[in-house]
């Protein structure tokens, strides 16, 4: 759509094969017409203004091997200036401001295509990172900028790998964040994730996770405490769908996923009728997966907890504080789930649509007493299923 747009971008040319490139913002409705640009050479020169890579300014030397950002701001529209504005912040050095620069064709109106080309006709290795374009007055661009990746600040602690906790609980997402796309660890463990393309819910239950199955997820890094060994493990949140059905031959949506298939993998996954199911296959591939007796129902919250007792050959489900069946699991299942290097994350796969609060991720089985006693100090928050979004 017609308005002002703000885009950033880390570029390093490598300087054992630096590249002859450029960056265009194109109008291609019709004849192709050329707005913002910029672009860069492997002596390390950065000129803007230029066409297809060639002319322009020089506006900047940057060594290679030296990261630079490169900011650029325009509007577009049938009454917008023929103008955009270029900064250049190399690595350690202050940003400079280059304002009121013309497109290269006057004619360029709409944004239809952008991309980075090279100009090099042998082996090159050009490095881009952290790019970002978006409307310019959006606070998902405003926090996107403020990014620490993107401001070039060391990223957040290192997380544990060891317990911090009494309790064994290696994971708590409470879903409280009210901006950026951060996501807080609250059991001490530093396991943050990130927030990607999500619609946070408010109502009566605070604040929680709206998965729209549009691109919204939640994800952390893998981690030593994630890794569950051949040891018990529990699952437990708040949930509430808003779409069971699903158009697909497989009639279950996915909540959860810690998995390598078609190697190791363990999933949980809310069939359309409502039935949680445990998708577990061990690193000897043996299959210990089990579905509940109850169901979940749409617009309404339900307390759920999976716990998976691997000492006792058992999973056993509990909806609202209460137990819903005990499956076993095969006396082959044996094998470890560790999946190292697979990030934890919410479905991407026919991804679960509705609302998610309090994920917790225990690494031990918890007690009928202890599932009970949490879901008991938060039901009073979860009667109302209405809820609103902000982007």
């Amino acid at each position: 759509p017609d308005g002002r747009y703000r885009f950033s971008v880390d570029i390093l040319n490598s300087p054992e094969a630096p590249a002859d490139w450029y960056m265009e913002f194109r109008d291609w409705r019709g004849l192709l017409q050329v707005g913002p640009t910029f672009a860069g050479t492997r002596d390390g020169r950065i000129t803007a203004g230029g066409k297809f890579g060639s002319g322009g300014t020089e506006v900047a030397l940057v060594p290679n091997g030296t990261w630079v950002t490169i900011g650029v701001q325009f509007a577009t529209g049938p009454r917008a200036p023929k103008i955009y504005a270029l900064t250049v912040k190399p690595d350690g050095e202050p940003e400079r401001v280059f304002a009121d620069l013309p497109f290269p064709d006057v004619a360029f109106e709409q944004l239809t295509w952008f991309g980075i080309s090279s100009l090099s006709i042998d082996r090159t290795l050009l490095y881009v990172d952290n790019l970002l374009l978006g409307p310019a007055d959006t606070l998902t661009v405003a926090d996107a900028m403020a990014m620490p990746a993107v401001q070039g600040l060391p990223d957040r602690p290192s997380p544990a790998i060891a317990m911090r906790n009494t309790e064994n609980l290696a994971l708590y997402w409470k879903f409280d964040e009210t901006r950026g796309f951060d996501l807080t660890d609250s059991s001490g463990n530093g396991l943050d994730g990130d927030l990607g393309g999500v619609a946070r819910a408010t109502g009566a239950f605070g604040r929680a996770l709206y998965l729209d199955a549009g691109g919204a997820s939640a994800e952390v890094a893998d981690n030593p405490l994630l890794q569950f060994g051949a040891g018990d493990f529990t699952v437990e949140c708040w949930l509430c769908p808003t779409q069971l059905a699903v158009d697909s031959a497989h009639q279950r949506r996915r909540l959860l996923d810690k998995g390598l298939y078609p190697d190791t993998w363990w999933n949980v996954d809310i069939w359309s009728d409502g039935r949680v199911q445990m998708e577990i296959v061990d690193s000897n591939q043996q299959n210990g997966t089990t579905v509940s007796a109850g169901t979940l129902k749409e617009a309404a919250w339900t307390h759920l907890a999976i716990v998976v007792d691997r000492a006792n050959s058992s999973t056993t489900y509990y909806l609202n504080g209460l137990p819903d069946c005990s499956r076993p699991l095969p006396a082959a299942f044996t094998g470890n789930l560790n999946m190292a290097g697979k990030s934890f994350t919410t479905g991407g796969w026919q991804p679960f649509i509705g609302l998610l609060d309090e994920l917790k991720v225990y690494k031990r089985a918890l007690t009928t007493a202890e599932v009970a006693a949490t879901c008991e100090a938060s039901r009073a928050r979860y009667t109302s299923a209405e809820f609103t979004t902000d982007e």
